[in-house]
């Protein structure tokens, strides 16, 4: 996770920002305007979330 503005309370557990963030684990990665976390129970909620999806190269094959 990073972000130009990350927030926290490290007694409560909670990290929160309203500025955008990028979240990347292995492959898989997005971006978001804002986040809120958990990290005592791993809950996290996301505004306004951006995916890129880029699919396998066409095949024009039957399938059976």
């Amino acid at each position: 996770m990073t972000g130009s503005i990350l927030k926290g309370n490290t007694k409560s557990g909670q990290v929160y920002s309203d500025a955008p963030v990028k979240i990347e684990q292995g492959m898989n990665r997005f971006e978001a305007s804002s986040m809120t976390a958990n990290l005592e129970t791993g809950e996290y909620e996301f505004g306004q979330v951006a995916v890129a999806f880029t699919p396998a190269e066409r095949q024009d094959k039957a399938l059976f």
